[in-house]
């Protein structure tokens, strides 16, 4: 699943909130750290987490062949502020053909409350793409934007699936992980990566299969855990609602365990009838050819970026002749890494740039940035896609892919198909899971074919909600429209403009898939689609918008903090104020308060996570009413940063601004000024 350019910022606001918790020792009594940065993604969790914590009730189910239970335990992820959420762990047979052989996964599992009085006890439960994505792992970063909205009448459900994230066996590669880190500045031919990532694969699957049987890792036994939780929670029926890859599994549960199953929603869906390895290029092709003809037929587009097609081809070209050295940072440590930027590089970076519909916006400018020598925006988008690879279990993926997809494929029908455009094909034939060295990869993963049903489309009575981005390059409209077609009580929608995960980025899909979740018999009222115009492509002739302020009470870490705020930005988590102008906005707002005198502990934490040298940090006071104010500045990655910080009252309280260069005295006058005018904390 896509996660874009706020990461960075929301991993800095994560290790604010961490601090805040150290200092005021506030918290549930779950024995975990503090949250910092660096401790976000985890490579394999223990084995013993769940059966040690004695903690809670269990429950067993028997619902899709062996004994499932649940344990209530803690959450091994770091809670995001201000939400009401329940952990535990789905203990169930590895292999349900032999459930007495003592072998078990255990999926980590999270219940988010709704706020709603009087909600139906039919909750959400998410599917995570990939296949292999940690679902769990990322709730920091993802869900106050993502999946907070679905709960004002529901309860929320997201777990981590077998093989993936904090479950175990674990299926994560971590081999491919540092393989990736040290090839970032290495100038190699496509043969020559493939070659290292074989062996990197190799070392991985070796270790692997002394850990778990790789042929138990697919979405048919995904889609029985799935069962087995449903009846482990004591959940009469509840909604899946799958993404990407958890499409898929939702399909197969639907096909496999129908019973409980109140309503679907498939969003960018990927139906077992479809082959991804051998229709990806085709996919990305026709969402390469929407992107450059929404932009020619764009009056404003089009006049400031004319002939962008034919442009970011020849600098495809350029930089195939001249790779240029470019700072890529790991938004986990703030590294800098010097990496390697080719012609492939830029391919991949529009693919996965599509995905996002804030990133579509941003992608003409970006083109023409680099066409004229300035990677900036380059370096922070795949700094950000780099940081997902974290996020992926490989042996899953590979588990998966080369027992339902590659299987049913070989050499002569990549080779068959034809009339790709030629920088498409380098897209597909450079992929690891997708194009011809996948089988060379599933051959060595050696794991059993899946039957045939695996690739038939799934016919089901149970109401479908289908949604469908009109740039996603990766599942198109069409895989949608063909699931749709086999379901009787589905309801199918394409949102123009939009990319991958439309319902999780923007309010017009989210809007039908609430509709539907309160009527899943009747066809959601889909009026706004005929208000959606498009990309509204970012050009030099966008005006500046006015800073208007309101009032805002913030209640975090057991202090109320009132101060003003931007009143049209939108807030991430309590006190976390995001601009949101575009795809690549970095400009934030956040302040916190803590118990104590720690204003030097905490500059001194943060500069040093951060990552910044004294020498490098300028420094003045204000004096805002009768409170002393130091006011602490520098830069990093290209965003300036103002940290505010003042004892009073027995509290710690710290502003942090983070805006472009460009903009900083305007908004250090527009914004810090009053806000710590303004700031009271109690």
């Amino acid at each position: 699943m896509d996660r874009t350019t706020w990461l960075l910022i929301a991993a800095a606001i994560a290790f604010v909130a961490g601090v805040a918790l150290l200092f005021t020792g506030l918290g549930d009594d779950d024995p975990i750290a503090a949250t910092t940065t660096t401790s976000s993604v985890t490579d394999a969790p223990s084995t013993t987490t769940a059966t040690s914590d004695g903690r809670g009730t269990t429950t067993t189910s028997t619902a899709a062949g062996g004994n499932a239970r649940f344990i209530e335990g803690r959450c091994e992820f770091d809670k995001p502020a201000g939400y009401d959420v329940e952990c535990g762990w789905l203990i169930a047979p590895e292999d349900r053909a032999e459930p007495d052989n003592g072998n078990t996964v255990q999926l980590h599992v999270a219940i988010f409350k709704t706020r709603a009085d009087g909600a139906p006890d039919d909750p959400i439960v998410y599917l995570e793409g990939g296949p292999g994505g940690d679902a769990l792992e990322a709730v920091p970063f993802t869900f106050a934007r993502a999946f907070a909205p679905f709960l004002d009448n529901r309860d929320f459900i997201m777990f981590d699936q077998r093989g993936t994230g904090y479950s175990t066996p674990s299926l994560a590669c971590p081999e491919t992980v540092e393989l990736a880190f040290d090839q970032l500045d290495d100038d190699l031919t496509i043969e020559e990566l493939q070659a290292s990532e074989y062996q990197a694969l190799e070392e991985c699957r070796d270790r692997l299969v002394e850990e778990a049987d790789l042929n138990l890792y697919n979405s048919a036994a995904s889609a029985a855990d799935l069962a087995d939780l449903r009846v482990a929670l004591g959940y009469d029926e509840w909604n899946l609602f799958g993404i990407s890859y958890g499409t898929r599994l939702a399909l197969t549960t639907m096909r496999d365990h129908p019973e409980g199953i109140r309503s679907v929603i498939l969003d960018s869906t990927y139906p077992p009838a479809v082959s991804l390895p051998l229709e990806i290029g085709v996919n990305a092709e026709r969402a390469f050819s929407v992107f450059f003809d929404s932009c020619a037929g764009d009056p404003e587009c089009s006049g400031e970026f004319p002939d962008l097609e034919q442009r970011f081809y020849d600098l495809v070209d350029d930089l195939d002749a001249n790779p240029v050295m470019i700072a890529l940072l790991d938004v986990f440590t703030l590294e800098e890494h010097d990496a390697l930027l080719k012609g492939d590089s830029l391919i991949g970076l529009l693919f996965q740039s599509l995905y996002s519909s804030d990133l579509i916006p941003i992608l003409p400018g970006l083109i023409a940035d680099a066409e004229a020598g300035d990677f900036q925006s380059a370096e922070l988008l795949l700094a950000n896609f780099f940081a997902n690879i974290e996020f992926i279990s490989v042996g899953q993926t590979y588990a998966v892919q080369c027992s339902e997809e590659l299987p049913f494929s070989d050499l002569a029908d990549f080779e068959a198909v034809e009339d790709l455009n030629p920088y498409v094909r380098r897209l597909v034939e450079s992929g690891s899971n997708t194009g011809p060295f996948a089988l060379e990869v599933c051959d060595l993963w050696d794991v059993d074919t899946a039957d045939p049903i695996e690739n038939e489309p799934v016919n089901s009575p149970i109401p479908t909600l289908v949604l469908a981005g009109e740039f996603d390059p990766i599942t198109p409209p069409s895989w949608g429209r063909l699931a749709a077609d086999a379901l009787p009580n589905g309801f199918f929608f394409e949102f123009p403009g939009l990319g991958h995960g439309t319902s999780i980025a923007d309010p017009c899909p989210l809007s039908i898939a609430k509709a539907f979740l309160d009527e899943p018999q009747i066809a959601p009222d889909n009026s706004c689609i005929g208000e959606l115009e498009g990309p509204d492509f970012v050009t030099g002739n966008e005006p500046v918008a006015e800073i208007q302020l309101e009032p805002v009470t913030v209640d975090s870490f057991g202090v109320t903090v009132e101060a003003l705020a931007p009143a049209d930005w939108e807030e991430l988590n309590p006190g976390v104020f995001l601009r949101g102008a575009d795809g690549l906005d970095q400009t934030a707002l956040l302040f916190q308060a803590v118990g104590g005198s720690q204003a030097d502990l905490l500059l001194s934490l943060l500069a040093s996570q951060l990552g910044v040298e004294e020498d490098q940090i300028s420094s003045r006071s204000q004096t805002a009413g009768s409170t002393s104010w130091e006011i602490h500045s520098f830069e990093i990655d290209g965003t300036a940063t103002d940290i505010a910080l003042a004892e009073t009252g027995g509290f710690t309280v710290l502003v942090l601004l983070a805006s472009d260069p460009a903009d900083r005295d305007a908004y250090q006058e527009a914004i810090l000024i009053p806000v710590i005018e303004s700031i009271t904390v109690r």
